[in-house]
């Protein structure tokens, strides 16, 4: 028999997908602004999985969370993962397609003007046509990179989009410089492919978070489902493992899942742990001994 040792939960767990994270930082910026919500008491949140777990009074809106987090320049939603993650891998996808697009040509076009000589395109024209490929590339495809930088500026809070957004913008700032009378030379369609190159990552990085999800909801499905409960009387009845209570006693037959992390009060058993720690050679258990949920009860009971 096992004792359940869950640490009680007073409030409820609320689950947001949040989008437009690039680095750790970005997470821990939303964690402070979700944190600062009236009924937040603690808030986490995975840059890997672009999830927020919150431990929160349910009855907070949703809209409230939300507007916390745009306002630190990110965009929250209600948690339906695989269709969430299904819409973040073809927009990213769709704005890698249009950014090279727009910044392929243009790269010939430099790359035929720095190793060739050549120019496909008389000036001032080319100049122009630089100027307004990239600008699309930065302030169109980019703009959520770009927005993001302003949000961080603002915030004091500097992650991964701050060094690409500034130094695109750098870059992009070099066509009208001359204007101005400092000699430099016009760097415009760099910031163009910093963008393209930028997402790049970001779609590799969004194909392999979504397989990473796909993997933990597989193991999740190895999951126990139903407890057998011990009642105050000494009898058994069967009820979702959801439904335990810190203090719950259990009785795990010999082939069963353990559902729930716990202590032994009773018996000797041995459990196989390879779900949990990978080791293939079941584990003895005594009395007193800790066992890990979902992990399988071998022989005792």
């Amino acid at each position: 028999m096992i004792e359940k040792t869950q640490t009680p939960g007073k409030i409820g767990i609320l689950t947001l997908k949040i989008e437009g994270m690039t680095c750790t930082s970005c997470a821990r910026t939303v964690e402070r602004a979700l944190r600062k919500v009236p009924g937040v008491a603690q808030a986490s949140v995975d840059f890997a999985n672009g999830k927020a777990i919150l431990e929160a009074d349910p009855a907070i809106p949703f809209e409230t969370l939300a507007q916390a987090v745009d306002r630190a320049g990110y965009k929250a939603f209600p948690s339906d993962e695989e269709e969430e993650e299904k819409k973040h891998l073809q927009k990213e996808r769709r704005r890698l397609i249009l950014a090279w697009i727009l910044t392929l040509p243009l790269t010939v076009k430099m790359l035929f003007s720095m190793v060739g000589g050549i120019e496909l395109l008389p000036d001032p024209m080319s100049h122009w046509v630089d100027i307004g490929f990239s600008a699309l590339v930065i302030f169109w495809i980019g703009f959520p990179v770009i927005r993001s930088t302003g949000f961080a500026i603002r915030n004091l809070s500097f992650n991964m989009d701050s060094l690409i957004g500034i130094g695109t913008l750098a870059a992009f700032s070099t066509a009208f410089l001359p204007y101005l009378g400092v000699p430099v030379a016009d760097f415009a369609v760099v910031g163009a492919m910093i963008i393209a190159i930028n997402y790049i990552g970001n779609y590799l990085k969004a194909l392999s978070t979504g397989r990473a999800s796909l993997a933990i909801k597989k193991l999740l499905g190895y999951r126990a489902v139903i407890a057998h409960r011990i009642t105050p009387e000494g009898g058994l009845e069967d009820v979702p493992v959801a439904d335990l209570s810190v203090g719950d006693t259990v009785l795990v037959k010999p082939g069963e899942k353990i559902p729930s992390d716990g202590v032994i009060l009773e018996g000797n058993t041995s459990v196989d742990e390879a779900l949990a720690t990978g080791e293939s050679i079941p584990v003895d258990k005594k009395a007193g001994d800790p066992v890990i949920g979902s992990t399988i009860n071998q022989t005792g009971a």
